[in-house]
């Protein structure tokens, strides 16, 4: 009916307009007769389905008017609003009789309209009995046919009418449609012609096997499915009820054939699903099991062999049968919460007991489905044992190596205490050489004044005496200063400028050229220094600090190449800063020596060397926030590469 289809949007438009009335009603004065408005909604409702609806719709109108009545503006004599409200009322439930009538009126006309359906259906049933009446009155078999023809051309499905001889007789307009023939090119022609000619054979037995018989047609729960050929000698699958009418010119036979090749595809479809869902299913890792009434009454493979049962004993047991008993409650009580409808977890662990005595522990989510028309619920269950085997393992495992790294770092602690001991063991020990070596010439030269006041006389050997001693003192005073050099952390206040990486390349070039050129040459060396400098950002940093750095470093490389070789100085822009590498051909250095070179007062060069150089290098680098990495092997060389960030 239109009311019901319209129903779901039509509801919340009548709630606003008995609103918007019930409020007009309040603003305007009881004289006016606005009372009338309430008879809109109540015509409105003859559109929504049940008579409840209108019933309830006249009440609410109803209690409205009268409420109006006690609540509106005063502005007319009592009687004159009693009489206004009353007829409302009248017109109200008047209208909503009608309403009902109109209701009841439609709702016959759609059991009329079933009813016709049904006639109809019991008039095409009937249809070989009225051709037995119209063809036992009419002694022509024309007239007979055309009567017949008359009749079926009302029909959808394919009417078909042979006689005998199994020829066509009959060819409705369903027929036309169905099988692209017009009736004029079958009518006189064999049956076969409609039916694949693989069935044909088959066709004609049957066709004279029911012809032999006594049964006058075929019951519908007897169709038959048959092959049917078009025209264009496509083919379609058709259900066919068969009839039989003698009549006094002969036997005829009526086919009712029905075009079923979309519900034929639809179930093979559906088949092919079915079949598809149920392949995915049985062979699925995961266990699949479904619950309904409270019992089991589906489960694929894979939860049978988690149970370690057949197919006959789950379905013989309830819920809970093999989970242990202080979990069988819960999970009664979860299934059932899942069936209501009402919200569970939705991964929940539990424990089972198979019938051979071991126990697995299960992973499952439930959801609420229909299985045979019921409500049911259905798991799919993973078997975790393993998983949580395995977890506690882990745990297990963890906590040996929390504890195996505990006591790692209660080593490591110790260890670089015992480091930092012996580091400061050999600073200790260079520092008390060197101190010891700028402290001889001071105390040498002010114990000889001091034995010999008369060395004050003469003024150009004390002049002499204390210029050594000055020079021992300012010795000493160069090693603190570079011990604090190394050690002193870049303070708040100092401030850094932009430096040109490839300036303080050249710069720190030239300082060395003395020591690299010149005293190798006078000492029969052949050194020569390689500049590979790239277009480099400025960085921020102090120039003086890096081109100090830089001199150690060529130094040191220098000293590290007796025979001669090659020093190459390169730079490169990275991302976010550049990369000033350092590299000899000299005679490299041990591992051991690497690991230690970068230690105040380490040394390799005995008497001659402080120990120190390399800790400036370093101190410096850190304190422009880089980083230096070293590259050595005997008898290879070494390469010192410094990476300082950009800002």
């Amino acid at each position: 009916m239109p009311g019901r289809r319209s129903f779901v949007p039509l509801l919340p438009f009548l709630l606003l307009m008995v609103a918007g009335v019930f409020a007009l009603d309040l603003i305007t004065p009881l004289g006016v007769a606005d009372g009338m408005l309430y008879v809109v909604p109540v015509m409105a409702a003859i559109w929504l389905p049940g008579r409840r609806m209108i019933l309830a719709t006249a009440a609410v109108t109803s209690l409205l008017v009268l409420g109006g009545a006690l609540w509106s503006h005063p502005g007319a004599v009592l009687w004159v609003v009693a009489l206004n409200r009353l007829f409302s009322l009248i017109v109200i439930w008047a209208v909503a009789v009608l309403a009902l009538q109109r209701n009841r009126l439609l709702l016959a006309k759609e059991q009329a309209y079933q009813d016709a359906e049904r006639r109809v259906q019991e008039r095409t049933d009937a249809l070989t009995e009225a051709l037995e009446r119209e063809w036992r009155e009419e002694e022509s078999r024309d007239d007979a046919r055309k009567q017949l023809t008359g009749f079926l051309d009302v029909t959808l499905d394919a009417v078909i009418t042979a006689d005998e001889q199994q020829r066509i007789i009959v060819f409705n307009h369903g027929a036309e449609r169905a099988f692209g023939y017009t009736a004029g090119e079958v009518i006189g022609k064999q049956l076969d012609v409609l039916f694949v000619q693989e069935l044909q054979t088959l066709h004609r037995e049957l066709f004279a096997k029911f012809a032999a018989s006594q049964a006058l047609s075929m019951p519908m729960a007897t169709r038959t499915l048959v092959g049917c050929r078009r025209k264009n000698a496509s083919t379609f699958p058709c259900e066919c009820t068969i009839s039989k009418l003698a009549v006094q010119s002969g036997v005829y036979f009526t086919c009712v054939l029905r075009d079923i090749t979309d519900r034929v595809k639809a179930d093979q479809a559906l088949r092919e699903r079915e079949e598809q869902y149920r392949t995915v299913v049985e062979n699925a890792t995961d266990g699949v099991v479904v619950i309904a009434d409270g019992r089991y009454v589906y489960a694929n493979n894979a939860l049978l062999g988690m149970y370690g049962i057949q197919m006959e004993q789950l379905l013989d047991a309830e819920i809970g049968d093999f989970i242990i008993p202080e979990q069988r409650e819960e999970v009664r009580q979860r299934v059932q919460a899942r069936l209501r409808g009402e919200p569970v977890p939705q991964l929940n662990e539990y424990t089972i007991r198979r019938p051979d005595g071991a126990v697995r522990t299960l992973q499952g989510a439930a959801g609420a489905i229909t299985f045979g028309n019921k409500p049911a619920a259905m798991l799919v269950v993973r078997d975790v044992t393993e998983a949580r085997r395995m977890q506690s393992d882990l745990l297990e495992s963890n906590r040996r190596l929390q504890r195996a790294l505990e006591d790692l770092h209660r080593a490591q602690q110790q260890l670089v205490r015992q480091e930092r001991l012996s580091a400061l063991g050999k600073m200790a020990s260079g520092i008390v050489h060197d101190f010891n070596n700028a402290l001889t010439p001071i105390v040498g030269f002010t114990e000889m004044m001091l034995d010999n006041p008369s060395l004050l006389n003469d003024k150009e050997k004390a002049s002499a005496f204390l210029r050594q001693c000055n020079a021992s003192a300012n010795a000493a005073h160069a090693i603190v200063s570079r011990l604090r050099d190394f050690y002193r952390p870049r303070e708040q206040s100092e401030t850094f400028s932009p430096v040109d990486v490839n300036e303080v390349v050249r710069q720190a070039t030239s300082l060395t050229e003395f020591s690299w050129k010149l005293h190798a040459i006078a000492t029969g060396r052949a050194i020569t220094v390689t500049q590979d400098l790239a277009p480099m950002p400025n960085i921020q940093g102090n120039a003086t600090e890096l081109t100090q750095a830089l001199v150690n470093l060529i130094l040191n490389a220098v000293d590290a190449m007796p025979r001669g070789g090659e020093i190459t100085l390169c730079t490169r822009p990275l991302l976010d800063g550049v990369l000033l590498t350092v590299r000899d051909t000299g005679i490299g250095m041990s591992e051991e020596v690497k690991r230690h070179c970068l230690e105040p007062f380490f040394t390799t060069k005995g008497e001659h060397g402080t120990g120190l150089g390399l800790p400036v290098v370093y101190g410096v680098v850190q304190r422009h926030s880089g980083s230096i990495d070293i590259e050595s092997e005997l008898g290879k060389g070494a390469a010192f590469r410094i990476r300082l960030p950009a800002g």
